[in-house]
């Protein structure tokens, strides 16, 4: 059995969606046995504990920011987002509305994360190791990470 596990924002930001999307892809474009997909919001006690066995605090880019003294331009990380949701439609999956330009934007905070003892949204564990988090790896990643734990 595989256990993946999907920590991010709920509702859903685009990029903790966009993680999502792309493990319901991969499992539906493959024939893994035996996958199970837990998702839990940063906040909530299961996800809280994950983190601390790793003797680190789960949280988002701001909570980041407001451990290392940073500052995130909002108004540009909402103007990708809103650019984005202009195009797409305003019924679209918060997937959608990821560009490459927001994971840019928050770059810094995903840097500086384990330096101030966070996991930052979005995280992806498999079997209880964290593969990624704080940004949106390739879907190609992803699914080699789901072949090895097989």
């Amino acid at each position: 059995m595989v256990e993946i596990l999907i920590i991010g924002v709920n509702p859903p930001c685009p990029r903790c969606d966009l993680i999502s999307q792309r493990v319901e892809e991969i499992l539906s474009e493959n024939n893994f046995d035996e996958i199970e997909v837990t998702h839990l919001s940063y906040d909530q006690a299961e996800a809280i504990a994950f983190a601390a066995k790793k003797g680190l605090k789960v949280g988002t880019a701001k909570h980041v920011a407001t451990e290392a003294g940073l500052t995130i331009d909002s108004v540009a990380v909402n103007s990708c987002c809103n650019a984005k949701k202009r195009e797409e439609g305003e019924n679209t999956r918060p997937a959608e509305l990821w560009t490459p330009e927001l994971d840019q934007l928050l770059a810094v905070y995903e840097y500086e994360a384990e330096n101030v003892g966070y996991l930052m949204t979005p995280v992806l564990a498999v079997n209880g190791q964290v593969k990624h988090h704080g940004s949106v790896p390739c879907k190609c990643k992803i699914e080699g990470w789901i072949k090895e734990a097989q």
